[in-house]
């Protein structure tokens, strides 16, 4: 899965065979507050969840890379070993992060022959890493910042699994294999599915308005009057031009599904 730095998604995932992935009340708040946007914080801005029984839903901003590799500095020390068996490319033999510099000077062929070695990549410095000007240490620090934030999730997703099963005493994959991912690159796409994720509980009769779901970001957008924490300085509120214009595009976006004038998004 792909996440690349600076970019809007939708993130969705759902139960084992669609299975229950929360089972209290405490399951949703700590999955959103102890697990997404803590443990995410340094990797991605939630602007917009919803969480039902046996799925989630997330919009989200990936941050830019130098917040990627300063977070990946504290959080991993190393390169995961997940991340460079999927990223054959970004294998360096004998090259420690710290020296990364020295790929400026590399031809795309020499880059090409280096072989692997997950024991020798360091992320101590990984953060200045981004300052390199050549187009081809850039590409390729943007392909490692995307795996990061990959398996980051990929290890909130698996805290959060054992967790429930440890709870629930089950054993298995609580969570699908497949992550859903949809870029949003306008910001009509991203309104939209802003408003689609606080919807999403009413598609699913949970609830009959946006309000009445309680684990959802409709409610924290409801009681607040400034950019949400969550969401750092990229509020959705942002994305709306105010709070007036986020909570009227909510209003209009509800009418039209309910008239059945706009699609799915499944």
């Amino acid at each position: 899965m792909i996440l690349e730095p600076g970019k809007y998604y939708h993130l969705f995932s759902r139960g084992n065979n669609g299975g229950k992935i929360f089972f209290k009340k405490e399951n949703y708040d700590y999955f959103i507050h102890s697990k997404i946007l803590h443990y995410m914080s340094g990797y991605m801005d939630i602007l917009a969840w919803a969480l039902i029984p046996n799925h989630y839903h997330l919009t989200v901003l990936i941050k830019p890379i130098e917040d990627i590799f300063s977070a990946a500095e504290k959080d991993f020390g190393k390169i995961p070993y997940q991340v460079m068996v999927n990223l054959p490319e970004l294998s360096m033999h004998d090259i420690n992060l710290q020296n990364l510099k020295n790929l400026a000077n590399l031809s795309p062929s020499e880059a090409a022959i280096l072989s692997p070695s997950a024991e020798t990549n360091n992320l101590q410095n990984l953060k200045n890493l981004a300052n390199l000007d050549s187009s081809i240490p850039v590409k390729l620090l943007t392909k490692l910042a995307s795996r990061l934030v990959t398996e980051r999730l990929r290890r909130c997703l698996l805290g959060y699994a054992k967790a429930i099963n440890k709870q629930e005493n089950r054993t298995g994959s609580l969570f699908q294999k497949i992550i859903r991912r949809d870029h949003l690159p306008k910001t009509g796409d991203l309104k939209r599915n802003i408003a689609y994720v606080h919807r999403n509980p009413i598609h699913h009769k949970m609830s009959k308005d946006y309000h009445l779901w309680k684990h959802s970001s409709y409610n924290h957008y409801l009681n607040s009057n400034s950019s949400m924490p969550f969401a750092s300085d990229n509020s959705a509120f942002e994305v709306f031009g105010g709070s007036d214009a986020f909570f009227e595009y909510h209003v209009q976006y509800l009418h039209r599904w309910q008239e059945q004038e706009i699609e799915e998004w499944e």
